[in-house]
């Protein structure tokens, strides 16, 4: 990657997990900014994020995050999940 612009632009490369959107799962992240979006999808500008903790069926978002402090878990009557 190749940045010609005069300022700083952030890249990143990872693996994105996919999970299943079920009714009663829970995310609970620790964590203290996200990016937020443009019209086309890229990530523009940081902004506060105080953590998640909140059950998936209310969350819609497609975001980086930043300042990830501990693990993340994802669960339900079917899942248990813990990323670190």
């Amino acid at each position: 990657i190749v940045n010609r612009a005069p300022h700083a632009q952030p890249v990143g490369l990872g693996w994105h997990p996919y999970f299943v959107k079920r009714t009663r799962s829970r995310l609970h992240v620790e964590l203290d900014e996200r990016w937020d979006n443009d019209a086309s999808g890229l990530p523009v500008r940081r902004v506060a994020q105080p953590g998640i903790d909140a059950d998936i069926a209310h969350l819609d978002f497609d975001n980086c995050f930043a300042g990830w402090r501990g693990a993340a878990r994802l669960r339900d009557e079917k899942l248990s999940l813990r990323l670190t």
